[in-house]
């Protein structure tokens, strides 16, 4: 009988760095972010999507110990203006879907966080405890606009010359 071992081995190791050198690939052509949940992050393995879509996938949790609560996303880099300062997810038929409150023109960096809800009446009551503050913010946005209209911006220049009346 003939030996195989030596031949089989490396190319075992061979096989190995390949697959590893795949996903190392796969991982560097998506945009990571966090989702954080309240309770212990959903246990399938979710598609991420919005608005329909598939945006993304849940990638294995880090190290080993008790279920985490947060959980990496891997999402395609066209979507990833997705992930910004109003968005948060909602697990739901089989996806986590990622939604926004109000449009927001601050994106999240790589790797940042978003809120992550199962629950539908604790995505409803976070809307609504985040009503306030957006409505805030965007009357402030509203009000430095016209400030810096009728009595210049910020660098002393004068937005619009005085009108005689």
């Amino acid at each position: 009988m003939e030996n195989t071992w030596p031949v089989s081995v490396p190319a075992m190791l061979l096989i190995a760095c390949l697959l590893s050198a795949t996903q190392a690939a796969a991982q560097d052509s998506c945009k990571l972010y966090n989702i954080d949940f309240a309770q212990k992050a959903p246990d399938a393995p979710y598609a991420i999507t919005a608005k329909g879509n598939t945006i993304g996938r849940v990638l294995p949790p880090k190290g080993e110990g008790p279920k985490p609560r947060q959980i990496p996303v891997c999402i395609e880099p066209k979507y990833a203006a997705i992930f910004e300062k109003n968005a948060f997810a909602y697990v739901s038929n089989g996806s986590i879907s990622i939604l926004s409150i109000w449009p927001s023109s601050t994106k999240l960096q790589e790797n940042a966080s978003i809120k992550g809800f199962t629950s539908l009446f604790d995505a409803l009551a976070y809307v609504v405890q985040m009503i306030p503050q957006i409505v805030e913010e965007t009357i402030r946005g509203f009000l430095a606009t016209i400030l810096d209209a009728v009595f210049g911006t910020k660098d002393g220049t004068q937005a619009n010359s005085a009108q005689p009346v």
